[in-house]
C-alpha cells in the first residue's frame, strides 16, 4: 500500500441517491472507492468513483484531494474516444462525499492481465498500444496530456475474440498550456513525484515543465 492509499478512510460509501443504485464496491484507491453501479433510468452498468475526505484532514489536504478529483473529471470530460473511459456524469452528496459516473468496462486492468497471464502475445501487444496511441493522439488533440500511462491505468475489455483498450485516470492529467507554464514540483499532494517512477521521463521527475508535455507520454509507452 502506497502513501496515497493509505489514506483511505473507510471500507464502504453511505451514498444515497435516486439516480444510482450501488452494486458492489470493484475497486479502490489512493483517492477514495470505485462502485460498480446501476444508472436507474436507463439500466446501463456503470462505475462510480468516490472522493470520501476524512473530516480529520486539514483544509489544504482536503482542498488538494478535490482540486485532483475536480481536474480528472474537468479533463475526461473535454475526451470522447473509443479507447478513453467516458465520463457520464458527476455530483457531489454533502460536502465530504464527491462523485464521478464513468461508464463500465467489463474487463480488468493490463496490469491484472500481466500478472494472471504472463507476456502479451507480438500481436496482442501491438494490438493494444495502437490502441492506446490512438486515445492519446485524441487527447493531445483536445489539448490534454495524461501524465501516468502504465498498465494499471490501462483497462483490457474482450468484445467477442477482440481485445478493447480503454485508457482510464487522468487523476494528474493537465492541459497542454499548463504543462508548458508551471512549475510540477509544487502541484504533487505531498513531496512525491508526480506520475510512476518507473514510467516516468526523467524530465518529469526532474519536474521540468516544457519536457512534459510529450516526452513523458513517448517514455511511459
Amino acid at each position: 500500500m502506497d502513501l496515497l492509499e493509505s489514506l483511505l478512510l473507510s471500507e464502504t460509501v453511505d451514498f444515497n441517491s435516486e439516480k444510482y443504485k450501488l452494486i458492489t464496491k470493484i475497486g479502490e484507491g489512493g483517492f477514495g472507492q470505485v462502485y460498480k453501479a446501476t444508472q436507474v433510468n436507463t439500466g446501463q452498468l456503470v462505475a462510480i468513483k468516490f472522493l470520501t475526505l476524512n473530516p480529520g484532514f486539514e483544509i489544504e489536504k482536503k482542498k488538494r484531494y478535490i482540486e485532483r478529483f475536480e481536474r480528472e473529471t474537468f479533463l475526461s470530460s473535454r475526451l470522447q474516444h473509443p479507447h478513453i473511459v467516458r465520463l457520464i456524469d458527476k455530483g457531489c452528496q454533502g460536502d465530504e462525499l464527491l462523485y464521478a459516473v464513468f461508464e463500465y468496462v467489463d474487463g480488468i486492468t493490463l496490469k491484472m492481465q500481466l500478472a494472471e497471464s504472463g507476456p502479451l502475445l507480438p500481436a496482442e501487444t501491438a494490438l493494444i498500444m495502437a490502441q492506446v496511441l490512438d486515445a492519446l493522439a485524441h487527447a493531445h488533440k483536445r489539448g490534454v496530456i495524461h501524465r501516468d500511462i502504465k498498465p494499471a491505468n490501462i483497462m483490457i475489455a474482450k468484445e467477442g475474440a477482440a481485445i478493447h483498450a480503454k485508457l482510464l485516470d487522468f487523476g494528474i492529467g493537465s492541459l497542454v498550456s499548463e504543462a508548458r507554464n508551471l512549475d510540477y514540483k509544487t502541484l504533487t499532494l505531498t513531496q512525491e513525484a508526480l506520475g510512476t517512477p518507473s514510467y516516468c521521463a526523467p524530465e518529469q521527475l526532474r519536474g521540468e515543465p516544457r519536457a512534459i508535455a510529450y516526452k513523458n507520454t513517448t517514455k511511459s509507452v
